[in-house]
Parts: C-alpha cells; structure tokens; sequence
C-alpha cells in the first residue's frame, strides 16, 4: 500500500491481487443463494461465526443487503425501531427504509427519559429493536453496547450492532499494554458482550479487505433470516472470487494479525504522541482512524495534498470541517508528522505577526505566548 495515502480504511494493509487466485474460477454459479450455497460458502460462515464470537452466520453483498432483509424478520405492528444518532450513515438509510415499510422509527437516547419511552411503549405491547454501532471513531469511544442491550432485554427487544470499524483490529482479552486486545474479533469480543437478544452485522471490507458483510446472530436467529430473506432469493449472490479473498485473509489475520495490529497500534501512538508536542489532544482509545482536533482542517488538509501526503477531509458536527487520518501497518507516519510539525511552525508565525500587528493597532500589549497558549489557535491560524 502507498506509504503516503491516510486516506484507506484497509486497517491490516491486506490487498488481495487477482493474481494469487487459481485461474478458471468463475464469477458466479447463477443460482441464488437461497436455492444453492457453496461449501467454501459454509466453512467460510463457520469460522467468521467463531471469529466474533456468535454460534451461526450468513455473508451478504453488501450491509444494504443484510439490513433490508432484516427488516423483513421484524413486524412493524409489535415491534418499534431505534437508532443511534451518530451511528454509520448506512444504518439511518435503513430507517428510511424501515419508515417506507410502516416501522415507527425514533432515536436512540440515554437516561431515564428513553427508558420511560420503552416501558410506555412495551406497555401498548410494542418491543424494541435497538441500532446502533460498535465504535464511534470521532470519540475513540465504544457506544454504550451493554446499555443498549440491557434495555433490549428488559422490553423484549432486540439489539443491532454494526461492528465494521472494529472487526479486525479489536479482539478478546484487552490489556493496558495491548488495548486492541488479541484476535481481531471485533467489539462483543473486546467487551465480552452476550450474544443473546443481539444481531452482529459487520462488513469486512475495511481490516480484511474482503468487500462483503457478515450477518450473525444465534442459529434461530439466522433460520428466521433465511426464512424471510429477499435478497437471497431475487439478487445475485457475492462473488465466488470474494469467498477464495476471505479465506485468505482470515488465514492471514490468523497467522500474522498480531503483528500486524501490533504494528499499526505502534503507528497510531507515534502520531498521537508527536502532534501532543504541539498541544493537540485526542479523545478516547488509540484507534486506526484518528479525528484530529482544533485545527484548520480545509487548510491543513491543502498543504499537505501538496506536498504529496493524502488525508481526509470529513463533515464534523454542523458546517464544520475536522481534518482526520486513516493508517495502516505501511503508513510513513513519520514524515506526516514531519510535515505537520512544519505547517504548524510556519503557522505560528503568521499568527504572531496577526497579533502584534492587531496590539500595535490598539496601542495595548499582550503576551504573545499566550495566544500560543491556546490549544484552538489552529482554528482559525490557516485562514490567512
């Protein structure tokens, strides 16, 4: 991968080129899912069960295709549905979907305010079925799964966790010296989360770089999945090519993942640790994409697309921009670092002298350092 790209969410830096492929391996067999599956197709199932911890699974094409044939397992006149407000974008067109199939849809929340909200509604006989995500990036932050799930439980319900951010990089057993944990099997493993009442839907395109997504859930769970799916039935199954890609990085994530998480983990700290010398402080647990605050992010983004270095450029809370970072194993964090440490100095200096031109106007006098001091000067230093 290029050393210089902060932009790919491909975690573990896996690529899988057509060429370590057999060749003659076609596409497709032309059959549904639901009238044939492969036996790589099932032991691929197995072991991505046993991998995140659930007793049975399914592979869709897409978390589309998955979250839409969910939907068909629920009954929108005994169940209501709630989201995450910060959750992935995917999972809030999956409410637009579900209020087109006559779902009532609302917000998740926290506190005793949403609590009363569920015993309301459980009371008119309705139960909930809880979305959210794993991992909040911005925050470095798990959501409140074990919350989620005990109110899931309370009323009846059901709760959806969208693992795609960690599938791969977190794992069992977390330490302080190892705060990924071991194994890579995504967040109910990191927080030992029980499966019981609870839907694990996780693409693996990002740590795995196998671009499908992976139902699970208990074994009656997943009979009533396949009972009531469409997609199975009406769309064309994932590539064979994409089963041979899995198995391959599973096989991967098996022998070397340690290492390679181990790697990447040592990068992320580098980053956060040399931008801390410039006052920059992060939020929550080291984690693969890093959102970095108070800076200028269109301008810092600029300078260093010029000078060769590609980040993101991400819509932050209402118009604003946050400027943020995707690494993997290869990342040349250092010289990131380098030039960042280099847009910042000059900045400075621009600001000092916007500063002193500003005092001598209004014939007061200020400490320079003390605007220095301020840990938000990069909102607003790259403006010039």
């Amino acid at each position: 991968m290029d050393p210089y790209d902060f932009t790919s969410a491909l975690y573990l830096g896996l690529e899988h080129p057509a060429r370590i492929f057999p060749r003659g391996v076609n596409l497709t067999t032309g059959k549904p899912l639901a009238l044939y599956k492969p036996q790589r197709y099932r032991r691929l199932a197995r072991k991505m069960a046993q991998l995140v911890g659930v007793a049975s699974g399914h592979f869709g094409t897409s978390t589309l295709h998955v979250y839409w044939d969910l939907l068909h397992t629920l009954d929108p006149g005994r169940q209501t549905l709630w989201f995450a407000p910060n959750a992935y974008p995917v999972s809030h067109w999956v409410m637009s979907m579900a209020k087109g199939k006559g779902f009532k849809v609302s917000w998740a929340q926290k506190g005793s305010a949403f609590n009363s909200k569920l015993h309301q509604q459980a009371r008119q006989g309705y139960r909930p079925v809880i979305f959210c995500d794993g991992w909040y990036v911005p925050k470095g932050e798990a959501f409140p799964l074990r919350y989620y799930q005990f109110l899931a439980r309370k009323y009846g319900g059901q709760l959806v966790i969208d693992d795609t951010q960690s599938l791969g990089v977190l794992g069992k057993d977390p330490t302080k010296a190892q705060p990924w944990g071991f194994g890579g099997g995504g967040i109910m493993r990191w927080l030992d989360l029980s499966t019981e009442n609870t839907w694990y839907i996780a693409s693996t395109a990002k740590a795995l770089g196998v671009p499908l997504c992976f139902l699970g859930g208990s074994e009656q769970q997943v009979q009533r999945w396949y009972a009531c799916s469409v997609t199975t039935t009406h769309s064309s199954p994932p590539a064979l090519i994409l089963y041979n890609a899995l198995e391959r990085a599973l096989a991967i994530n098996r022998s070397i993942g340690e290492t390679l998480r181990s790697q990447l983990l040592h990068k992320v700290l580098y980053f956060r640790q040399s931008l801390g010398q410039d006052r920059i402080r992060f939020a929550g647990l080291p984690f693969p994409v890093q959102y970095v605050p108070g800076v200028a992010a269109g301008p810092v983004h600029s300078r260093l697309k010029q000078n060769g270095l590609r980040t993101l450029l991400l819509k932050g809370e209402g118009s604003r921009k946050v400027w943020a970072c995707a690494f993997h194993p290869g990342s040349d964090v250092k010289t990131l670092t380098d030039e960042w440490h280099e847009v910042f100095s000059n900045n400075v200096q621009q600001v000092t002298k916007r500063v002193k031109a500003s005092t001598n106007r209004c014939g007061k006098y200020r400490i320079i350092n003390q605007e220095y001091e301020n840990e938000k000067i990069f909102d607003y230093n790259l403006s010039i």
